[in-house]
């Protein structure tokens, strides 16, 4: 056992992407219905029961695997519907407000968020079945399983990483919800499906409409734009893993009914394939192994282990990126100062910074390349499994 936990842990940390989502924001422990009033969004801060010191223990590569697999309850947090003035212009899709929702497990986000993207689509769903489908033992759902599982129930959906505000709104203008990954607090990721926004006197969104399992389950939650985006733009917040993962700005894109598929060979965005494919191989060897399914389990041990050389670069690659870019900020900084040994330690630390970043991106390159072929080898395996079940 203690074999198995440290293997499941190593894989962890040179992906880094094994992450939970559904979790609680440590602001907002309980679940309360406030009523649609515009100035209800300072009391999460207000209430807030965790210290600064706690939230500093917190925020280590340790406490960030203990997130990983610790049973995360069931635990929500404050839904917030804003009056709107007259001027300001409502553009929601009907029929997700309303949606009931209910699955019986942890962790399971991405299937609230598939069920009710599915089920205000017209699709027959039951949102038990879906969690046990995807997510049996209640771990992150990866990007590609929710792109594999929306396509296999009739909807042609696609990942995008480093996606737009624009990218949702055009998506919700056509009448069609989508999902994304945001962070819930602390760097917990977690997914919510938009069912559309709120736009001012000029044209400008305001605000976000969604439902998801924290803060939307029993109906409808508004959040600020500003809010929005920097969640959406860091799902990993300011942990340890946010250095070491490239998700930002993660949509699956819904492009509307299509006749349901087998498992598509590759359902990841090439930017984070090195992601996609650890995170994807360690659901599918959990969710296999649950469901007693070999072709998944054989499925996600080749992503695992074929991409092993993948993910150590990639991991690598981001963490040396994320650090030049704080690297050429100091020297910029240190600019600024004056004098002639500030300039010179300025210019040296802006010059290093850029050529790490460069040399990094090549590596990412490199590694998602790589993960990219691991990636179709696995669903290759899973997918001629599909046709023989």
């Amino acid at each position: 056992m203690r074999t198995k936990k440290l293997f499941i842990s190593i894989l962890v940390i040179l992906c880094c992407l094994s992450i939970p989502c559904n979790a609680t924001n440590p602001f907002e422990e309980d679940r309360i219905e406030i009523p649609a009033a515009a100035d209800n969004e300072t009391t999460a801060e207000a209430d807030n029961p965790v210290t600064n010191e706690s939230l500093e223990k917190e925020n280590s590569l340790w406490q960030d695997l203990k997130k990983l697999y610790g049973p995360l309850g069931k635990r929500f947090g404050k839904r917030i519907i804003k009056n709107r003035p007259e001027l300001e212009q409502e553009r929601h899709l009907e029929g997700y407000d309303d949606l009931e929702i209910s699955i019986d497990g942890d962790n399971y986000c991405g299937q609230f968020a598939m069920s009710t993207l599915l089920k205000g689509m017209g699709i027959e769903t039951d949102p038990q079945d879906v969690y046990t489908e995807t997510n049996p033992a209640g771990i992150f759902t990866a990007p590609p399983i929710i792109v594999e599982h929306l396509r296999e129930s009739g909807i042609d959906a696609r990942m995008k990483n480093k996606a737009s505000i624009a990218d949702i709104a055009k998506r919700i203008d056509d009448g069609k919800p989508v999902i994304v990954l945001v962070d819930s607090g602390s760097g917990i990721p977690h997914w919510v499906c938009i069912t559309g926004y709120d736009t001012d006197e000029n044209g400008k969104i305001i605000s976000l409409r969604m439902r998801d399992s924290y803060w939307g389950t029993s109906g409808p939650h508004t959040m600020d734009v500003d809010k929005f985006e920097k969640a959406w733009k860091s799902p990993l917040g300011d942990s340890t893993l946010s250095q070491l993962a490239d998700y930002s700005n993660v949509l699956i894109d819904n492009f509307g009914k299509i006749d349901p598929e087998s498992t598509p060979i590759y359902p990841g965005d090439f930017s984070s394939a090195t992601e996609d494919n650890m995170a994807s191989g360690i659901n599918d060897v959990v969710t296999g192994w649950k469901n007693k399914s070999i072709p998944k389990v054989i499925s996600g041990a080749s992503k695992l282990v074929l991409g092993l050389p993948g993910a150590l670069v990639g991991v690598v690659s981001n963490f040396a990126a994320s650090n030049s870019e704080k690297l050429v900020r100091w020297g910029e900084k240190q600019k600024a100062k004056g004098g002639m040994g500030n300039r010179i330690l300025g210019k040296a630390a802006v010059a290093g910074g850029k050529l790490t970043n460069t040399i990094a991106k090549a590596g990412k390159t490199v590694a998602d390349i790589w993960s990219s072929g691991t990636s179709m080898i696995g669903n290759g395996i899973k997918k001629l499994g599909s046709l023989f079940s």
